[in-house]
């Protein structure tokens, strides 16, 4: 068994790096929808989904840490929808709207929020819910 301090930073790092990655800096976004290797990346996320899975099979990692494994796939396809939207409407690539205060970043903020309120807050709903459920 993992110790309980080392599953709360591996259920926040899986559940909070890639959407704050995404929303900050728009390069990785838009790294993870246009290359060509996104479908072997999806895999790997799926991979490590199942590998959550068996972790909460065999004892290894509680229900809470197990699931959040699913976390990254749930957040690369919360990107690439995203962005696609994104691409369908805007003919430009999105800005960093961090400390950006610049007129006509509208549009650019709501994605970053999009992306990070998305990509992590129905892991928290649901670890929540498997928690007073355990």
């Amino acid at each position: 068994m993992i110790p309980s301090n080392l599953q709360g930073v591996l259920g926040g790092v899986l559940i909070a790096s890639l959407p704050w990655m995404a929303s900050s800096y728009p390069s990785v976004g838009s790294f993870i929808y246009r290359s060509p290797n996104r479908w072997i990346l999806l895999g790997a996320c799926l991979l490590l989904g199942v590998g959550g899975l068996l972790g909460i099979q065999k004892g290894v990692l509680p229900h809470q840490v197990g699931f959040c494994f699913f976390a990254p796939l749930w957040q690369i396809f919360v990107v690439l929808i995203s962005y696609f939207a994104w691409h369908r409407f805007h003919a430009r690539q999105p800005e960093r709207v961090d400390f950006n205060w610049k007129p006509g970043l509208f549009w650019d903020r709501i994605l970053s929020m999009a992306i990070l309120l998305l990509g992590a807050i129905p892991f928290f709903f649901i670890i929540s819910k498997l928690r007073h459920a355990a």
